[in-house]
């Protein structure tokens, strides 16, 4: 079984990097794309077009910005932790750390984290082999 991050990302560059980076460090996991937390809902909750769990599994990791088109990563991460059967999915959100201190739901003890964004193709390959390293993301086998 492959990982599954369902990105949700208005801004394709920082997506396609997520995609283009994840398919060197871990081949098998896969990247799907939302553009904004509402269609994340409609997407964990299996509604309108993500019905077809075979075609949509529930991820391993959500990822997003701290500061998302319609919602905060703060009111994500309370509407994703206030549904148990979501309890196995981590929210990764992506920032400034200047900005982690808007999110006081995500603490060192919580499955969820707080990264600061990326700003190359080797950060972003480092960041996701430590991640493969504590069991977040498979690595191809």
């Amino acid at each position: 079984m492959s990982s599954l991050i369902l990105s949700i990302n208005d801004e394709d560059d920082f997506t396609d990097a997520l995609r283009r980076n994840l398919a060197e460090v871990a081949p098998t996991a896969r990247v799907i794309s939302v553009k904004a937390p509402a269609e994340a809902q409609w997407y964990l909750l299996g509604m309108g077009r993500y019905t077809d769990r075979e075609r949509y599994p529930l991820p391993s990791v959500v990822s997003g910005k701290i500061q998302m088109r319609g919602i905060s990563g703060q009111r994500f991460l309370e509407w994703l932790r206030a549904r148990s059967k979501f309890d196995h999915i981590q929210l990764w959100l992506f920032g400034d750390p200047d900005q982690f201190r808007k999110v006081p739901g995500i603490t060192p003890d919580s499955s969820d984290a707080l990264i600061p964004s990326p700003r190359s193709d080797e950060q972003w390959q480092q960041l996701l082999r430590r991640l493969i390293t504590v069991g977040l993301v498979e690595a191809a086998s």
